[in-house]
């Protein structure tokens, strides 16, 4: 996938975010209810984060300067692991103020009117979700996939709540009534405590591939069974956002046994955008660093 299509897409999710966010909080606010509410703050956060994405995307992507001679590739990660990080604390706010909530004696909320927002919302953010899945199967973009995965979980959650408010307009009907005034808050601590998984994996992600954590064993694997016809055992590989860095360990008669024209076709054939170098001495690396597009 070319950066233009990438940041296409990323716009594409920034603006159904913005939407969301504009129609949630303009019924949360009407109809008083907290978790419809946190959706569309949820949604703003969104909008925001997407446009800090196609911003890393479009600044990943520019040349490699004497500023930056290795490019940028870690503003991606950084951008998954502040996405994370605000993520959760979106959560844990809403989570505090349901405990609030429940402690004063819960909210009464039009069920009617959230039920219908709810069929919307869930229809809304599944055509997104699957819009954004059909993309992330074209391209490794490390930003489409936390984005895909963003929609996904807006998608279920979304359903989840809808299923409440009918059970809720149900309890309003019936000798329950007194008891669906705590729907809300309850619905809002289970979406709370549902989400809280999500961007602690964001971040836990992000951080490993900041901290150079090893590429997939598989992956390393296959690469080593494609290197050993070159003479080239020693190597090192890690996944930064959608790149993967190699380093391959030998001597200058080993580099002229293997030409870059036969590494670069070998990395052509794998998965994924790839940089490589050759590192001679613990503290001697060539400066320029070979970039493989397939």
């Amino acid at each position: 996938m070319s950066s233009s299509t990438e940041i296409r897409v990323l716009k594409i999710s920034a603006l159904a975010a913005a939407l969301c966010a504009l129609v949630g909080l303009a019924v949360g606010w009407w109809i008083n209810s907290m978790v419809i509410f946190f959706d569309g703050a949820y949604s703003l956060f969104s909008y925001g984060l997407s446009m800090l994405s196609v911003m890393v995307a479009a600044w990943v992507r520019s040349p490699r300067s004497q500023k930056y001679p290795m490019g940028r590739f870690m503003a991606e990660p950084m951008a998954v692991m502040l996405k994370g990080v605000m993520i959760l604390l979106v959560v844990l706010l809403s989570a505090l103020a349901a405990i609030k909530a429940l402690m004063a004696g819960g909210r009464v909320v039009a069920a009617d009117v959230a039920v219908l927002f709810g069929l919307f919302n869930v229809l809304f953010c599944a055509l997104v979700w699957w819009y954004l899945a059909r993309q992330k199967q074209r391209s490794h973009s490390v930003l489409i996939a936390a984005e895909k995965h963003q929609w996904a979980m807006d998608t279920l959650i979304s359903f989840a709540v809808m299923l409440g408010f009918i059970l809720a307009f149900a309890m309003q009907q019936s000798v329950f009534a007194d008891w669906a005034r705590y729907a809300d808050p309850v619905m809002m601590l289970l979406v709370a405590l549902f989400f809280l998984p999500v961007p602690i994996k964001m971040i836990w992600q992000a951080a490993q591939q900041l901290l150079l954590k090893g590429a997939d064993p598989e992956l390393q694997e296959r690469v080593a069974e494609s290197l050993r016809p070159l003479g080239i055992e020693r190597f090192r590989l890690v996944l930064i956002g959608a790149h993967y860095w190699l380093q391959l360990e030998g001597s200058p008669e080993l580099m002229r046994q293997a030409p870059s024209q036969q590494i670069n076709a070998i990395l052509k054939d794998l998965p994924g955008d790839w940089r490589w170098q050759w590192v001679f001495e613990p503290q001697t690396v060539l400066p320029q660093a070979e970039i493989v597009n397939p």
